[in-house]
């Protein structure tokens, strides 16, 4: 191709991604390390999708400083790849990329690795290379200051400055846009940090009890524990997390196991808010949830099929569906098997499963109604576990197997 063909291909698409653009002003993207050039045969399969149509992009490229541990499980060749209860990307505005981390159940690794994933060249970028889990050597007990007060508490990091002592993801993941960094709630399975402390050395005195929730920096590709004080929600297996612009935090949803309700974070106070109390319409755990900005309602999707909507004006949830867990007219909710984000474009939830690789799933919240969408294109290739974001950009569920990427687009944009 000429560099006059690639210019025409790249300013077609500066004008198509403009047009893609939601009603609201997109924020101005930040200076991006590393820099990814677009790879114009990407754009141009962008710009020709049209309505639930899908494609499957050029050939994955993998940066960043990939280290053995990374050799060992085949990311330097596959990226990340999805991981036991632990696929939920999630989409940066002012980086126009999105976001993934989280640890396996062991199986086949733990690692407190972060990565970004770049659409326009298709690439994997490796922000912070994977320490071994709880090993000897690699944790060091740390003493901080709780913001805001005069506590001093003590907790554990690795030597690296991440976390250690963490469980699978779920669904409890979210990017927040003020702190400009990714709020991962991981869950300790088995020994604690606070184990660890006590054991290392000899008491118990001044350990961190508050909420595991990690923040990381991707500007700075780095990691940093949010020490908050109480009072602050029970934390358990398999709860959800999503930011919610219209509350200016991270809300902290769980549901029928250990039911805490549902919990505010704010980060200009620094301060946890319970904003609803544990409710018998709430979905179950292991579900899936995303936000509906024009609607002011939280969408869950159950692995029992039924779907549940959480009202921000009352802040109660609803089930509104219930068709039965063997149900044709509702997908499968669950965060180890399926992907579930809101379109900008649409205002539709869009799920995909990932044992059903030629379907995807919309729904209306209006009519509170699924559809199995077959879209025009290829179906989702096989290759390897599921990641998936929905990109605010180019208005594009993008779905990420291994070495293969699958992009499906619902609705174009000014239709």
């Amino acid at each position: 191709m000429t560099r006059f063909g690639i210019a025409l291909i790249l300013a077609t698409f500066c004008g198509f991604a403009q047009a893609q653009a939601t009603p609201s002003a997109a924020p101005a993207q930040t200076a991006l390390d590393p820099a990814l050039p677009p790879d114009p045969q990407i754009v141009a399969t962008l710009e020709a999708l049209g309505d639930r149509s899908s494609a499957v992009l050029a050939p994955l490229k993998v940066v960043g400083p990939i280290n053995q541990l990374c050799k060992e499980h085949y990311m330097n060749t596959r990226g990340p790849n999805g991981r036991d209860y632990t696929n939920k990307a999630v989409w940066m505005p002012e980086r126009r990329r999105a976001l993934f981390c989280g640890a396996n159940h062991g199986s086949p690794h733990r690692v407190n690795d972060a990565w970004e994933y770049d659409l326009l060249s298709n690439t994997w970028a490796l922000l912070f290379a994977p320490d071994p889990h709880n090993a000897v050597g690699v944790m060091e007990i740390k003493e901080g200051e709780i913001p805001g007060t005069s506590e001093k508490v003590k907790f554990v990091q690795t030597q690296r400055g991440g976390p250690t002592h963490y469980g699978h993801t779920w669904w409890a993941f979210c990017y927040h846009p003020q702190m400009k960094a990714g709020l991962w709630m991981n869950v300790p399975i088995g020994s604690s940090s606070g184990a660890y402390i006590e054991k290392t050395t000899g008491s118990k005195e001044g350990i961190y009890r508050g909420p595991p929730m990690w923040a990381f920096y991707p500007a700075e590709k780095q990691w940093k524990l949010v020490l908050s004080p109480g009072p602050y929600p029970r934390i358990d297996f398999a709860k959800q997390m999503e930011y919610i612009p219209d509350l200016g935090g991270a809300l902290y949803l769980s549901g029928s196991w250990n039911a805490a309700g549902a919990w505010l974070y704010d980060h200009g106070k620094n301060t946890w808010t319970q904003l609803a109390k544990p409710d018998k319409e709430a979905p179950d755990n292991e579900s899936l949830t995303c936000y509906d900005p024009s609607r002011k309602i939280v969408i869950a999707q159950s692995h029992t099929r039924s779907t549940h909507h959480y009202d921000l004006t009352t802040h109660r949830w609803t089930k509104v569906l219930d068709p039965g867990k063997e149900s044709a007219d509702a997908p499968f909710g669950h965060d180890a098997r399926s992907v579930m984000y809101f379109d900008t474009v649409s205002k539709q939830a869009l799920l995909f499963e990932s044992k059903v690789l030629d379907t995807v799933w919309s729904y209306d919240p209006d009519a509170k109604k699924w559809t199995a969408n077959k879209p025009a294109g290829p179906a989702c290739p096989e290759g390897g576990r599921t990641i998936g974001y929905f990109d605010e950009a180019r208005n594009v569920l993008v779905i990420s197997r291994g070495p293969n990427t699958w992009v499906y687009r619902h609705r174009r944009a000014g239709k």
